[in-house]
């Protein structure tokens, strides 16, 4: 049985439980918002798991969903329901790890246009492999010797090199309103490409 003792020291203990009680909530409350704040500071992005050709099917399969800062939210990230409105097709060549953009698909993949051209060897950058990026310049004339960016991010979709090492054949992936370009400067040997910066 408790004494008169036992009770005082147990309101004598009250303050200091309540005070305690206080704390763990303030402490609780700062850290939900703190959790809060920076689930609301984030964005989420799909990302492929495996390299894509160009015109192959995107699908929920090989892609997941990875939160990034809000920061790098602003540019036009493709959403889960983007990719699930209908099937898509990769633009160019995609690599695993890529963020998908909106630009970087297409509805039909009919929409990405394959061009071959053959450069010889020292008029590209060495080291190119399928995959990657390209950006394609046409560098000009007599008329109009200045160089000009045709096309940006333009993905090598085969790559090879001639039995004698002198020349290289790539197929690039790119969109249709750019053929003709492209083309146009395979055909006055103005071709060039170069690695994005």
């Amino acid at each position: 049985m408790k004494t008169a003792n036992d009770h005082r020291a147990t309101l004598r203990q009250a303050p200091k439980t309540a005070l305690l009680g206080i704390g763990v909530m303030l402490a609780s409350s700062a850290l939900g918002g703190f959790i809060l704040r920076q689930d609301a500071e984030t964005a989420q992005v799909i990302v492929l798991t495996r390299d894509l050709a160009a015109g192959e099917r995107v699908t929920i399969e090989n892609v997941i969903t990875q939160a990034v800062e809000e920061k790098y939210a602003d540019a036009p990230w493709l959403t889960l329901d983007q990719l699930e409105g209908g099937p898509v097709y990769a633009a160019s060549a995609l690599q695993a790890g890529t963020w998908l953009r909106g630009q970087d698909l297409v509805a039909n993949a009919a929409q990405t246009t394959l061009v071959g051209a053959t450069l010889e060897l020292g008029s590209f950058p060495s080291g190119i492999e399928v995959g990657q990026a390209l950006d394609v310049w046409s560098l000009g004339s007599l008329e109009n010797s200045m160089p000009r960016k045709i096309a940006e991010n333009v993905f090598v979709t085969d790559f090879s090199v001639s039995e004698d090492g002198r020349s290289s054949h790539f197929t690039l992936g790119v969109q249709p309103g750019l053929v003709s370009e492209i083309l146009a400067a395979i055909a006055t040997d103005s071709l060039t490409v170069s690695v994005p910066r």
